[in-house]
């Protein structure tokens, strides 16, 4: 099957509620699934964690980190592109958050573990970092 035609779900594909949450049903299509969904959703419902280092990652997972510092953005994603091209080392793209000055970037991993803040160092010695994460609808 292709998105939109989703059997059951149609176009509202994200989880956005834990079954038995807030009178949430394993049936409740209409109030537990969303066209989109934040950071949080998506790794507590959409995914399950596979690692917790990225050697073990695949394209199209993703790396999921704690921002303690945030009220509003409590977690944060990032996609694991793997290689590109001849480049020798993989790829993850994120985007740097909201508001006019927000945009998507791509770095290697060694750029990424090499970040001048250590909480998006994607290692599991770092408290922020949650894991590897692989979407259900890749499973």
């Amino acid at each position: 099957y292709y998105y939109p035609r989703v059997p059951a779900l149609g176009e509202k594909i994200w989880r956005v509620r834990g079954v038995g949450e807030s009178g949430s049903t394993a049936k409740s299509v209409d109030s537990d699934f969303s066209y989109t969904a934040d950071a949080e959703a998506i790794f507590r419902w959409n995914s399950r964690k596979i690692a917790d280092e990225p050697a073990s990652a695949k394209p199209g997972d993703i790396l999921v980190f704690r921002v303690a510092a945030s009220r509003e953005f409590r977690f944060h994603l990032m996609l694991w592109v793997g290689k590109v091209g001849v480049e020798p080392d993989p790829w993850i793209a994120y985007h740097t958050g909201p508001g006019p000055d927000g945009e998507l970037r791509m770095v290697t991993l060694p750029e990424l573990i090499r970040h001048p803040e250590p909480m998006w160092s994607p290692s599991a010695r770092n408290p922020s970092f949650l894991g590897v994460f692989r979407l259900h609808i890749f499973s």
